[in-house]
């Protein structure tokens, strides 16, 4: 399972890699995504049957389950427990407090099940 985020450009770059890597080994994959507007865009919708003819099948989670979305779960973690609830007076300052967050997550955890929930299994 891979998880991925941020906008449509991005998502479609990572399953368009992805896809190319399934294809190029001979294997069939399976991505699950939520329900974020940059999933279900125009070009996101598009490029779904290129990625399937690859052997990427590309899956959704039910509305509202985010206990189904590892990345969910991290994130509960970083913003509930390992980052200091204040304001941040800029990105680069709110960056840096993530990055140490999931560095405190990384060495509770282990670096291989902070991989397999962030990037995939």
């Amino acid at each position: 399972m891979a998880i991925l985020s941020s906008s449509s450009t991005v998502a479609r770059g990572s399953l368009e890699g992805l896809s190319r890597e399934v294809a190029r080994e001979g294997v069939r994959g399976v991505v699950f995504l939520d329900h974020a507007p940059f999933h279900r865009s125009r070009g996101f919708r598009e490029a779904v049957e290129r990625w399937r003819a690859r052997g990427l099948e590309v899956a959704y989670l039910p509305r509202y389950s985010a206990h189904l979305n590892p990345v969910e779960t991290i994130w509960r973690r970083v913003k509930g427990f390992l980052m200091p609830r204040r304001h941040y007076g800029s990105v680069k300052e709110l960056r840096g407090a993530v990055v140490a967050a999931m560095e405190r997550l990384r060495e509770g955890l282990g670096q291989g099940v902070l991989q397999s929930l962030c990037i995939g299994t």
